[in-house]
């Protein structure tokens, strides 16, 4: 193997894989516990984060460092577990993390960047409300962990802590400087890596600049832990400290997936993120230092070992989507063309739009609710010559038959509402049937309601045959009261008839009842069609007395509970003498006419009400 003359690695010592794998301590580290006084791993095991990608072993090449370096190396574990205490595990400006995430890091990314006015606590605070993970909020918060560990220690291990910026890479790192003038680096920005200075792309870059610095003695920052209170205690950014303009892009439950993320991107003209795998060496950089591509450094001091090849296989991104993001860029040109060609009603240019075999392939679903929803909007607005227009192309050029069916009985559900408010008995005949109330769900209850508040008989007749219902027994009541209240006494006759099973008869006489005399009331003292009334509340008397009549043996304990709410003396007498008839008819062992003593008394008591 020959390596060029001026490589660093070039002499140092290779091992295979087995020689190292169960040796060095990685970023990650598998869960273990202590079994019979030695530790054992769990579930979790030991892997070659390359051999797991690629399927091929790596060689290992031994770099040896100070015991201060390995030291600080060989705290990656612990950055990463407190870093997960306050941020999510993918980042939201890495192409790779992007797709495992389904595009949530981007989303909470976004949302802790548009922040109108970010105050005097700055962006990490802002990162930690969402979560958001970045180079620059996982710098900060690496540079705050390790100035908490160095500084507890009674000799700190170390000269001094940076947050350092590569210009040219527009990257941004921690850094930890060895007394002895060694560099290691902590950058979790994509994976959790800790390497010399020498040994990343990005540290080894010209032109870094050091953003801050913190020396032992120093006064020591904000603590982690508070930081990480301070975000909880503020909660999540709310979408009222966000840029109007995004609001409607990454509001408080916007879509949050690829395709979003791809929108985003096409209407703000952004362009797309890092494409990174790692903050490791690239290989034509590896390559200049002496590395094959296959091969992977391991840091040694003293019989102890440090690799970031070696990890927790949980810990392993297994993501292979090579259509992110052309696929779901194209879908959302996609998009936004078809939404463009609705607003203008331009079906000249919507019609190969929605056509397009591609788009239904891809992602039939997106154009099944993309069209769905036009539907809706256009159902919202006059029903003129343009939006049927709109809904007969929707409807032709529909993704499967279902959903052209559900188009179907969405038009049908709003001509039935139109017929309903316009009292159209023609068109709700034409558009009423057994199939649209069962494809209705609960909208056959609405409708009667709409019904019962227009005073609409034949309305409620027509919905009543085709299979519509009250729903609840509450339904029938409400319906009842809707009609009492307006004075239908042709509605009230056809509710009390119709619902009598349903109506709930021990409380609805009383209840229906009561309203009746109150409506009565207020018509006596408002100057309103008191006669309207005095017939809806006769209606309601002889029903409820029937009802009374109809249980047993509860009946006379509510005609009298009836009988002393009244205040009108002609309802009172006429009550007075359904219980004598009830009375006489039980005695001698004969089942009450409940129709006809109903009838008697809603008669009678009309008569004494004029």
């Amino acid at each position: 193997m020959q390596y060029p003359a001026s490589a660093s690695y070039r002499n140092n010592p290779r091992v295979p894989l087995n020689a190292i794998i169960d040796k060095a301590q990685g970023p990650s580290e598998p869960a273990s516990a202590i079994v019979k006084g030695k530790v054992e791993d769990l579930w979790d095991r030991r892997v070659s984060h390359y051999k797991a990608t690629t399927g091929r072993d790596p060689v290992y090449v031994i770099v040896d460092v100070s015991d201060d370096a390995m030291h600080s190396v060989q705290l990656a574990p612990m950055v990463k577990r407190k870093l997960g205490e306050g941020f999510s595990r993918d980042s939201g400006n890495v192409m790779q993390h992007i797709a495992t995430s389904n595009g949530k890091s981007n989303w909470l990314l976004s949302r802790a960047f548009l922040v109108s006015d970010p105050g005097t606590k700055g962006w990490l605070f802002q990162a930690l409300r969402e979560g958001a993970r970045q180079c620059g909020s996982i710098a900060e918060a690496t540079r705050a962990i390790l100035i908490e560990h160095y500084a507890s220690q009674a000799n700190p291990r170390c000269d001094r802590v940076e947050l350092v910026w590569s210009p040219s890479m527009d990257h941004v790192f921690a850094r930890v400087v060895m007394k002895d003038g060694a560099m290691v680096i902590h950058d979790q920005w994509i994976n959790p890596e800790a390497f010399l200075a020498e040994d990343g792309r990005f540290s080894s870059a010209d032109g870094l600049i050091v953003e801050s610095s913190w020396s032992p003695g120093d006064p020591l920052p904000q603590r982690w832990e508070d930081l990480k209170q301070q975000a909880k205690d503020a909660g999540p950014i709310l979408d009222g400290e966000l840029r109007a303009a995004w609001r409607c892009l990454v509001g408080d439950g916007t879509p949050q997936d690829l395709i979003a993320y791809a929108r985003r991107k096409i209407i703000f003209g952004h362009l797309l993120d890092r494409i990174e795998s790692d903050c490791l060496l690239t290989e034509n950089q590896a390559a200049e230092r002496g590395l094959q591509p296959n091969e992977r450094i391991v840091y040694h001091h003293g019989g102890r070992y440090y690799a970031n090849d070696v990890v927790a296989e949980s810990s392993l991104r297994r993501v292979n989507d090579p259509a992110f993001p052309k696929l779901h860029l194209h879908q959302a040109r996609w998009e936004l063309d078809v939404e463009a060609a609705i607003a203008r009603r331009d079906l000249q240019t919507l019609t190969p739009l929605l056509q397009r075999t591609d788009v239904r392939e891809w992602f039939p679903e997106r154009h099944r609710n993309l069209c769905l929803g036009a539907v809706n909007m256009a159902l919202c607005g006059p029903l003129d010559e343009r939006n049927m227009a709109l809904i007969a192309e929707l409807y032709s050029n529909a993704v499967d038959a279902p959903t052209a069916t559900q188009m179907q009985t969405m038009l049908r559900m709003r001509m039935i509402d139109d017929a309903l408010k316009n009292r159209d008995t023609l068109a709700l005949t034409s558009w009423l049937n057994t199939q649209s109330i069962a494809a209705s769900a609960d909208q056959g209850s609405r409708w009667l309601m709409m019904a019962c508040t227009h005073l609409d008989v034949r309305g409620v007749k027509r919905l009543l045959k085709a299979g519509a219902q009250f729903g609840t027994s509450h339904g029938l009541e409400n319906g009842l009261i809707l009609a009492i209240e307006a004075g239908g006494a042709e509605m009230v006759k056809l509710l009390l008839k119709r619902g009598a099973c349903a109506l709930r008869p021990n409380v609805v006489g009383l209840v229906a009842w009561d309203f009746a005399q109150q409506m009565l009331r207020s018509a006596h003292a408002a100057g309103g069609d008191v006669v309207r009334q005095q017939e809806v509340a006769a209606l309601v008397c002889g029903h409820a007395v029937a009802q009374a009549i109809a249980l047993q043996p509860a009946d006379r304990a509510l005609l009298e509970t009836m009988k002393a709410g009244i205040d009108n003396e002609a309802l009172s007498d006429e009550l007075t003498r359904a219980m004598q008839r009830l009375g006489d008819s039980t005695r001698v062992g004969q089942t009450p006419d409940v129709e006809m003593i109903g009838e008697t008394a809603a008669d009678s008591a009309q008569e004494e009400l004029q």
